[in-house]
């Protein structure tokens, strides 16, 4: 059935161009990956954002059927008019998701030679309790990357609804805890994040760490880690927990 499905001849070469995500995550993430969980909520911000400019909630029901989930339903004699409304109001659409979470795509994550200030023989050598963290090898930036999206395809698991903001009866908004995250990546210029790589990959001042914290550059378009302390790592991610992303490329 789900092969069936998938291979909807209703879903055309044309429609797919319409309805597609102005951003293609699949390439930006790498196709080899398994990041089921990041794609969902990316593509699912851009049926969001179709919503919010379409002229019915049928607009962004027919992009989730061509490029998410493929198990609406849509009246074919409906189709041609919404695929219609879809390409008149894309731009607009196109335009708040790259203002938003679209700010994502294209981000450089440098190494940590690249950066300059966490990777140092020199450094090494300082027991000076300012000394910067420093990793113990300098990572690859496509290793650096691929940690980033696995926390973000962690973090990010739990149901669609709590990305979404609680609108209380008083009037007042309240955002949970991972939608504030969200948030964050919507609106920030620059935001950091910090996970658990469940062995030392780093040291400051001769202390081992095994933390380490992604800090993103919306405006320049770059990202940085470095290594911190299990304190600092919490106190980062604030009330959200500090997910353990394993790797061997760490070593």
């Amino acid at each position: 059935m789900e092969d069936e499905l998938e291979h909807d001849p209703r879903i055309t070469p044309e429609m797919l161009e319409v309805c597609a995500c102005p951003v293609d995550w699949n390439s930006q993430l790498g196709m080899e990956r398994n990041f089921t969980s990041a794609l969902g909520a990316l593509k699912g911000d851009w049926v969001k954002r179709i919503a919010e400019t379409g002229v019915s909630h049928q607009e962004a029901e027919v992009v989730a059927w061509a490029i998410i989930d493929h198990w609406s339903d849509p009246s074919d004699d409906e189709l041609p008019q919404l695929i219609a409304n879809i390409r008149l109001r894309r731009d607009a659409a196109v335009a708040v998701y790259m203002k938003k979470v679209g700010r994502l795509a294209g981000i450089k994550f440098l190494r940590p030679s690249e950066h300059g200030k966490h990777y140092s023989v020199k450094v090494r050598n300082t027991r000076s309790a300012d000394a910067p963290s420093i990793f113990f090898r300098d990572l690859e930036s496509e290793t650096i990357a691929t940690t980033f999206w696995q926390w973000f395809d962690d973090m990010f698991l739990l149901d669609p609804d709590s990305r979404e903001p609680w609108h209380l009866p008083d009037g007042q908004t309240f955002l949970r805890p991972v939608a504030a995250l969200w948030n964050r990546f919507e609106e920030d210029h620059q935001l950091r994040i910090a996970l658990d790589t469940a062995a030392p990959i780093g040291e400051r001042a001769g202390e081992s760490l095994r933390h380490v914290v992604i800090d993103i550059h919306i405006d320049t378009r770059t990202a940085h880690a470095y290594p911190v302390s299990e304190s600092e790592a919490q106190s980062i991610m604030g009330a959200l927990p500090v997910r353990v992303i394993k790797s061997r490329e760490y070593r």
